[in-house]
């Protein structure tokens, strides 16, 4: 069989072909599996779907079956890794890209993938070399920029994280993330004017209706340049999307008392004692003399 028909039918899932959904992609590789018993790329791109659509027990059942046939087949130790992943079974899943870079050392996804299982497992240096070198093999990778420039963020290298999320915006100019988490760099910098700007674009693009953090760290950015009624607009925003934010309560308590609205401070501001901003009792304590 030619074997750019497993690729058409993958792409077709992802491309949302109306004709391809992945049940149906499913049942062309189940004919496949029934015709040829031993196809092991039926069984690998069967398990890549069944990946996708969060079956992952029996994605690695043909993963499984795919290297049992194939002990070589590096794209099924890949996919068999992002699924252990995908189940919190880091160590496996890094024994897994292992074996994928062992059968190819220029083999980018895999460096990519055992990045984002350090990433995950806070090991960020770690997390970074293998970044690098994914990034050295393919530098087109726009979500390898984001993960290695969040890891330096981690890691308080704010340049080199600045860096990053540029070079991911240069690759995609709509990457929302991409674009907030430089506006945090930028806000620890004290750039609050360039930080403004990022935050504003990244909710331009943002696709996430319930991203409260955006309107979190936009909020902090408004009180920083004294916009205040602009930073209660963001944090009542926030709130009504995750009321458990203490720290937004924190910040909305300081802008009223900023505002000389101190009714309002001190509910806010003892709402977040309560939740346990041990600041927020200081301030308490001064407003009730």
């Amino acid at each position: 069989m030619n074997n750019n028909i497993y690729g058409l039918i993958l792409n077709n899932v992802l491309n949302r072909d109306p004709n391809y959904s992945p049940k149906q992609a499913i049942a062309e590789f189940d004919k496949m599996i029934i015709e040829n018993p031993n196809d092991t790329m039926a069984y690998c791109y069967r398990g890549i779907v069944k990946l996708m659509i969060g079956n992952y027990k029996n994605a690695i059942k043909d993963f499984n079956k795919t290297l049992e046939l194939d002990p070589k087949y590096k794209k099924a130790y890949l996919f068999r890794g992002r699924t252990k992943r995908e189940l919190n079974d880091f160590n496996s899943s890094l024994d897994d890209f292992d074996m994928a870079i062992k059968l190819d050392s220029d083999y980018f996804e895999a460096y990519q993938e055992r990045g984002m299982v350090k990433f995950e497992q806070e090991d960020f240096k770690e997390a970074i070399n293998d970044f690098n070198v994914s990034l050295k093999i393919n530098p087109s990778l726009v979500q390898t920029y984001f993960y290695r420039g969040y890891s330096k963020y981690q890691l308080t290298d704010l340049m080199g994280a600045a860096d990053d999320f540029s070079k991911a915006i240069e690759i995609d100019n709509k990457f929302s993330d991409a674009y907030h988490r430089r506006g945090n760099v930028k806000a620890d910098l004290d750039d609050y004017t360039g930080a403004l700007i990022d935050l504003n674009l990244a909710f331009e693009y943002n696709t996430d209706v319930d991203n409260f953090a955006l309107y979190v760290d936009r909020g902090m950015v408004y009180h920083a340049l004294y916009k205040f009624n602009e930073a209660i607009a963001d944090l009542n925003k926030a709130l009504k999307i995750n009321s458990g934010l203490k720290d937004a309560y924190f910040l909305r308590g300081i802008c009223y008392i900023e505002l000389d609205d101190i009714k309002k401070a001190l509910i806010d501001l003892k709402k977040a004692k309560k939740m346990g901003v041990v600041e927020a009792g200081d301030f308490i304590k001064e407003l009730s003399r």
